[in-house]
């Protein structure tokens, strides 16, 4: 039995992202479950979905139980040294050594991009670099040479990217606008794993690392 049907409706219903509902109307009618039943005011929003019993019904047709009880856990006593299984780990000798400032490098791998020869190569005019930055950039460019990071090149190029020059501190941190060439980059259609693909193969899993590249921005995954 349906009644009370009004499309003025004052109350405001929003979603879980805080985004409003458009509601359009409201009715109320006779909920019934088993032996109970009891009026209840439903209101309509726009779209289709299923149907969802508010808290008060819920509770009163015995749905849902809200419990106010509290149980007193009892932890026991206090672990200790003693009581605790002890597991010796060999560290290795060089552990405590501090990280070297030498960017490490893989020696005879050659990395293949594939390139679209249908694009038409760019040339980017030269960012002008704040005077305050000259000498820092000079010593990260020499820096970057020398770690091999980066090569000269002596003739001329199809393919320009400006430099970014992003300040860190006392120092600064080079990078290249690469948004005009990765357009040549002829893309590798791979679907990427998600977390849901990971977590069955880490159930029986006890050893876990955390690991922070260095200069991440110049390696290649």
């Amino acid at each position: 039995m349906v009644s009370g049907q009004t499309k003025e409706v004052s109350k405001v219903f929003k979603a879980y992202g805080g985004n409003e509902l458009p509601v359009i109307g409201a009715f109320t009618a006779i909920v019934q479950l088993g032996d109970h039943s009891r009026p209840a005011e439903f209101y309509v929003v726009q779209g289709s979905g299923k149907i969802l019993i508010g808290r008060d019904t819920a509770t009163e047709m015995g749905v849902l139980k809200i419990s106010t009880s509290v149980n007193k856990v009892d932890a026991g006593s206090p672990a200790t040294a003693e009581n605790q299984p002890s597991t010796t780990v060999e560290r290795p000798s060089n552990i405590n050594e501090p990280p070297s400032s030498h960017l490490g490098t893989i020696k005879d791998v050659i990395v293949d991009i594939p390139i679209n020869p249908e694009v038409t190569p760019v040339i980017q005019p030269y960012r002008r670099i704040p005077v305050a930055l000259e000498n820092l950039v000079d010593r990260k460019i020499d820096e970057l040479l020398a770690q091999g990071v980066i090569e000269k090149v002596n003739e001329p190029s199809k393919w320009v990217s400006p430099m970014v020059v992003v300040p860190k501190g006392d120092d600064v941190r080079i990078c290249v606008d690469m948004r005009r060439a990765n357009e040549a980059v002829a893309r590798e259609n791979h679907p990427l794993p998600t977390i849901e693909d990971f977590l069955p193969h880490l159930a029986k899993a006890k050893v876990f690392s955390r690991l922070d590249v260095k200069n991440a921005f110049h390696q290649v995954g």
